[in-house]
């Protein structure tokens, strides 16, 4: 027999299972299921020299279908399987296929079929009914077809792995995004989106070990805005008075260099906000980044750098321009600032009459705006496309909004709140409120046209709007306030949004909206509802069209 004839012949099953070989950072799992130990033994001499990548085999053993469930139940990090079909039954090795990909929901392991009785399980009957991802005979895997057939497999569950990975950091920058926006101090924002781009680069408990602070440049010295690990304790100091001189050097490099740098154990993060304001984020203790990972970090940053813009600009024209110095500041100014909230006529009507944003109960129609399975449907684009997707379609909503004098009350992630009747009512808050819906609708049809058109899967949103007394003014701490509304009536508006998904619908609103728009629409009442925070149930209406000749 040649060094390259490498025959599995049959030989009695073992009483026990082999014990795995020792667990280490850095190797590929490949788990041998056979039950002749003499399967096991030619395999792990084959592809004893086996590297990969640099790393090399660790070897799982099982000597039958049971054991095979069982140590993929604790190695689910396996990357490859190598699957003998007849063993204690004649399906055995297929029964397991079923159970991982099925039970244990794995769809990353790389299973290869061997079987010295092909007759039992016919290849064409097989590769197609069972997610297996190659078949073999014993006889025909000589020593390096098997090495051939292993690199294979390893190199497309590695290039599972990073897709994977790179999915989860999306996801990771869609719910970061929405998180620390509901950070209102400066202070908060940064260390939770420090904690954030950890989190985004790190997913797993080497996260632990990392440390960062962020800082920017004011009359000419560098400060550090907060802080995580060993630097929390500095936050609001000069970095010359908090960093050893080897960090302050590379910071005031990065500055004058003006882009991003990264370093073997470190990295500085250098971005600009819309206002030209420099700021750098100081990561100690970092792994080597690929180039997902850098684009992952320039999209985070790119939204790190709109909420610091909004926070600065609420801070210094929304709180003082508006408030305690409205009088001192130029008109012209604090109407842009406003038009970001609010239509250009509000903003006029505010600016010229002076109208107050203190605390009072008003009547308003509350709006909550959501798009159905957002995550499932940004799993098929880049980061880029995600992004500028959200960015598109919430201009398009919120110009709607504000054409039916609606107010934009914040940004919920992959959804947005509005209110109608706050802070200036025209008398027609419902109705407002509910064409604002149907125009929206109009608009997302259009867009799903153009998507369908293109092999896009259509979107899908849900539009809930509740007539109600709330309190509006401003809402916060002493350090960080948002003119807002706060209620019942605001967590009903929230609820009924939600029941879109019980119901099958787009737009639906309450009987106490539905009194005011009854002349105005085509609407449909459903069963009333229990909800969370409300004793009696709940009717609501869903939204056809307007009624033939309303404007």
């Amino acid at each position: 027999m040649s060094s390259d004839d490498l025959l599995f012949a049959a030989e009695d099953a073992p009483g026990t299972a082999i014990e795995p070989a020792a667990g280490a950072a850095g190797r590929w799992k490949v788990m041998i299921v056979d039950d002749e130990k003499e399967v096991h033994s030619i395999t792990k001499i084959a592809l004893g020299d086996f590297l990969f990548e640099g790393k090399p085999i660790e070897f799982v053993h099982a000597y039958s279908a049971r054991e095979a469930k069982e140590q993929m139940a604790k190695h689910p990090d396996t990357a490859l399987m190598l699957l003998d079909v007849v063993m204690e039954e004649e399906d055995a090795g297929l029964q397991v296929v079923k159970f991982i990909r099925e039970k244990l929901a794995n769809k990353m392991v790389r299973i290869i079929l061997r079987t010295g009785q092909p007759g039992q399980a016919p290849e064409r009957k097989v590769i197609v009914e069972y997610d297996i991802n190659d078949y073999k005979t014993k006889t025909e895997l000589t020593s390096q077809k098997l090495f051939t057939t292993t690199v294979a497999a390893v190199r497309a569950f590695r290039d599972i792995k990073i897709i994977d990975n790179n999915k989860k950091g999306l996801e990771k920058i869609i719910d970061a995004s929405s998180s620390i926006f509901e950070l209102k101090s400066l202070e908060n924002f940064i260390t939770g989106a420090l904690t954030q781009l950890t989190a985004l680069l790190y997913m797993d408990d080497s996260a632990a070990f990392v440390k960062s602070f962020a800082a920017c440049e004011k009359d000419g010295e560098l400060y550090i805005l907060a802080g995580t690990g060993s630097f929390a304790a500095h936050s609001k100091k000069k970095v010359k008075e908090a960093v050893p001189e080897e960090i302050l050097e590379d910071l005031v490099a990065t500055m004058a260099q003006g882009k991003t740098r990264y370093f073997d154990d470190h990295g500085i993060i250098y971005f600009k906000t819309k206002n030209g304001t420099p700021n750098m984020i100081y990561m100690h203790g970092t792994k080597r980044l690929t180039l997902w990972d850098k684009n992952l970090l320039e999209i985070f940053c790119g939204n790190i750098a709109v909420a610091l813009d909004n926070i600065y600009l609420i801070d210094r024209i929304v709180l003082k321009e508006l408030e305690s110095e409205r009088h001192r500041v130029d008109k012209e100014k604090a109407s842009d600032a406003l038009s970001r909230y609010v239509s250009p006529h509000v903003a006029n009507e505010i600016m010229t009459n002076e109208i107050s944003l203190r605390s009072e109960r008003k009547t308003a129609t509350i709006f909550f705006f959501d798009i159905r399975n957002f995550t499932a449907m940004s799993e098929a684009l880049r980061a880029e496309e995600v992004v500028n997707f959200l960015n598109d379609l919430f201009t398009d909503i919120v110009d709607i909004i504000f054409e039916y004098n609606g107010t934009l009350d914040k940004f919920l992630g992959d959804g947005l709140m509005a209110v109608f009747g706050v802070p200036i009512s025209d008398g027609n808050d419902a109705k407002n409120a509910v064409q604002a819906a149907l125009k929206i609708r109009k608009v997302v049809a259009e867009i799903n046209r153009i998507r369908v058109e293109n092999k896009f899967s259509p979107i899908k949103f849900g539009i809930g709007i509740h007539t109600g007394e709330v309190v509006a003014g401003n809402v916060g701490s002493r350090k960080r306030i948002d003119y807002t509304v706060i209620g019942r009536s605001v967590n009903l508006a929230s609820r009924v949004e939600a029941l879109n998904k019980h119901f099958d619908t787009d737009i639906l609103i309450t009987e106490a909206t539905h009194e005011q728009v009854k002349d105005l629409v085509v609407g449909w009442p459903h069963e009333a509802m229990a909800v969370k925070g409300v004793q009696q149930p709940v009717t609501t209406f869903r939204i056809d069209s307007l009624r033939a000749g309303s404007n």
